[in-house]
This record gives C-alpha cells, sequence and structure tokens, in this order.
C-alpha cells in the first residue's frame, strides 16, 4: 500500500505554534503553508 492510499496507517497532522504578534518570518512561513502551492508541495512531499 502506498502513502498516498487513503488506508496507510501512518498520518500525521501536523500543528504549528508561535508568540502572538507573529514576526515576519513566521508570517511569511504561515502563508506559504496555508497557500495551495504550500499545501501541494507538502502533499507531494517537494518544496
Amino acid at each position: 500500500m502506498m502513502p498516498d492510499h487513503p488506508n496507510y496507517p501512518l498520518q500525521r497532522i501536523l500543528s504549528y505554534a508561535y508568540q502572538q504578534p507573529p514576526n515576519p518570518a513566521v508570517q511569511a512561513f504561515l502563508g506559504y503553508a496555508t497557500s495551495l502551492r504550500g499545501q501541494q508541495a507538502m502533499l507531494s512531499g517537494s518544496n
């Protein structure tokens, strides 16, 4: 069974913790991570 199969047994939910207000680097990372491009990169395992 491949990792992209819905029944693949190993999955990880990611959470991010940061101090308020987030600094510019954190804001940039969160912007990328929540963007369509960032989501696609995480799903594909590339950057």
